[in-house]
């Protein structure tokens, strides 16, 4: 009688024919072997791989192994403790970190040196895109229990082994390990799996156990300390990087998610807070977490700028022209008033900067300020996204669901960029959530109440998508309440020089940006606006090598089309000879005779007036 093992025990010429084809018969072979195998094909693994090649250094082993210390210190009595239990398996337990490389190969003799044959040895690195299928790898990939054996494997060199591998996470889900049992024989075959998963349990009760007992420890010394400075912003972390306890002055700013131990502290980032500096925790030589001096981002130089009147805050730098002055003034009325607001303007021109600006000056500024590109999920993806989901809602959802951005967002500002890109179906949905003021997650069936103030913006008119059907009118009413209009770059040329000392300023490069090049600056279309600016800068920056700026420093740019230099630059110094001279020895990157044809001057001239005034040529 044919079991359900015999079934799922490939032909190698159904491996072969895969391989060489592409084709394969599915009714033969688990959805998750199947689909690793597409994913290591869509990799270029190479299925006839006979021997593994990326090993690391012994080096640089042992300094994984001091990487991975407490997985090997838990892992150790549990791999130690099945060695009565495999004697005769010919079986051997592979320990591995979360990238995949062995940090310890447990078993008999024999099997471990038929596995060094094939270089299957401390050290090497499994993952799907280098050696394809395995169980190792595959258990990586999809973070979940996997048993391989045979031909199953992508390549040919695993062929003679039967593998299970188990996952190890800790406290917040995250991937640490994974371990493996290995053997060249067949009768563990499934009965591994369940060994492998057992054991990996086993090992993450150990770490939560381990890990609450430093939590404890942190909690005691926090508390110690916490009387003595009550008047400092502090944050503690463990040695992961994870939340676990903050002051009241800290604890007043955070949003509720921030406060359950499974938040990593890059997330104080969102809601405006800033490290200022960071101690390690160490008790008895050993890294235990780290106590972070935390500051209001808003209070850092260079990344809000106070207006003259002190109660307003921009984000960015504030512009001169009379098209700017309009902007600030209506970013304030929007500030004020707990309105929908819709904000236009082309690529570049700080779109987000003006919903931060209104959200930082608004009665809401002490909850979060949430952003979601519109454009940038997939259909399917996007509802999720906004409005949460349950547990168990579709596959792979998290085990206990996560809140949508409408409910990370409560009591402050939800940012839709690129509204405009926004499909249909999920149109209706948004203007059901602004008219109810209630989100259902997806798979749930309760809703949820949200006090959310919605601030969109896009680079597209909406009033023509809704002529074109692409929007919905109803939706587009909701929205635009109060409107905003962005002005180009090239429509506030005034402000150029201004960007330009910011950028200096906010990126610490000490120097004078010569006249020549800021006319060259101001003339310049900019069709990506401010940002395109300032990645023209930023570029210039690292040619120049955080020195003086030079015009060879953007003409690589420049000449593509981007801006016409020569004329712009040397017909402003037309009254001044030398000047004129020099720009067109950077423009010809020192060569005399190119330099002397852009300023239409003989050659014989150019050289006698070099050294009349005393120019360097290089």
């Amino acid at each position: 009688m044919k079991t359900k093992l015999d079934d799922m025990i490939i032909t190698k010429s159904i491996w072969r024919r895969f391989v060489e084809e592409g084709v394969v018969d599915t009714s033969r072979l688990s959805n998750r072997i199947l689909e690793s195998w597409y994913r290591s094909k869509k990799n270029n693994v190479n299925p006839y791989l006979e021997k593994v090649a990326n090993i690391l250094s012994n080096e640089d082993l042992m300094k994984k192994r001091e990487e991975n210390n407490r997985l090997l210190q838990l892992a150790g009595p549990y791999i130690r403790s099945l060695d009565g239990f495999l004697k005769g398996t010919g079986a051997i337990l592979i320990l591995a970190d979360s990238e995949g490389y062995v940090l310890n190969g447990h078993g008999e003799e024999k099997t471990i040196q038929f596995a060094m044959d094939y270089n299957i040895i401390n050290g090497v690195k499994w993952n799907e895109k280098e050696l394809g299928t395995s169980a190792i790898a595959t258990a990586l990939e999809i973070k979940e229990p996997i048993h391989v054996t045979g031909v199953e494997h992508f390549s040919k060199a695993f062929h003679n082994w039967t593998c299970s591998a188990a996952p190890i996470k800790n406290n917040q889900g995250k991937l640490v390990g994974v371990l493996a049992i290995s053997t060249t024989r067949r009768q563990l075959d499934l009965k591994m799996l369940s060994i492998a998963v057992s054991t990996a349990y086993a090992i993450e009760l150990q770490w939560k156990l381990h890990q609450e007992n430093e939590i404890l420890e942190l909690l005691k010394l926090f508390y110690n300390k916490s009387e003595k400075n009550p008047q400092h912003s502090v944050v503690i972390c463990d040695r992961d990087d994870y939340f676990i306890t903050a002051n009241s002055s800290v604890l007043d700013m955070i949003k509720d998610e921030i406060k359950e131990y499974k938040t990593q502290i890059s997330k104080l980032e969102e809601i405006g807070l800033k490290e200022m500096k960071r101690v390690p925790i160490l008790m008895n030589g050993k890294l235990y977490g780290y106590e972070i001096l935390v500051a209001k981002k808003h209070e850092n130089k260079g990344k809000l700028q106070v207006n003259n009147e002190s109660a307003f805050e921009f984000v960015g730098k504030e512009g001169k022209s009379e098209k700017f002055k309009k902007v600030i003034n209506n970013l304030k009325k929007a500030a004020k008033a707990d309105i929908t607001v819709y904000i236009h303007g082309e690529s570049g021109t700080g779109k987000e900067n003006a919903a931060k600006t209104i959200h930082l000056n608004s009665n809401r500024k002490n909850k979060p300020f949430i952003v979601v590109n519109c454009g940038s999920f997939p259909e399917h993806l996007l509802e999720s996204e906004l409005f949460g989901y349950e547990e168990g809602a579709f596959t792979g959802a998290r085990k206990n669901g996560h809140k949508g951005k409408f409910e990370q967002a409560n009591g402050g500002t939800l940012f839709l960029d690129e509204i405009g890109d926004m499909p249909l179906s999920m149109q209706v949905a948004l203007l059901r959530v602004l008219q109810e003021r209630e989100v259902v997650p997806v798979g749930g069936s309760e809703a949820r109440f949200v006090d959310v103030r919605i601030v969109t913006a896009t680079n597209k008119r909406l009033e023509r998508l809704v002529e074109e059907g692409k929007f919905r009118k109803d939706l587009f009413y909701r929205l635009n309440v109060f409107n905003i209009d962005l002005p180009a770059l090239r429509e506030r040329k005034e402000d150029i020089p201004s960007l330009v000392d910011y950028f200096l300023t906010t990126k610490n490069w000490n120097v004078t940006f010569p006249a020549h090049l800021l006319d060259c600056f101001v003339n310049y279309h900019w069709p990506g606006n401010i940002r395109e600016l300032f990645n023209v800068l930023e570029k210039m920056k690292v040619l120049a090598e955080d020195g003086e700026p030079q015009s060879h420093h953007f003409t690589p740019y420049f000449s593509q089309g981007n801006m016409r230099t020569n004329s712009i630059s040397l017909n402003h110094y037309k009254n001044n000879e030398k000047e004129k001279m020099i720009i067109a020895l950077e423009q010809a990157e020192g060569n005399v005779t190119k330099a002397a044809g852009l300023i239409e001057m003989p050659v014989s001239t150019f050289y006698r007036k070099l050294n009349k005034y005393k120019i360097a040529r290089g």
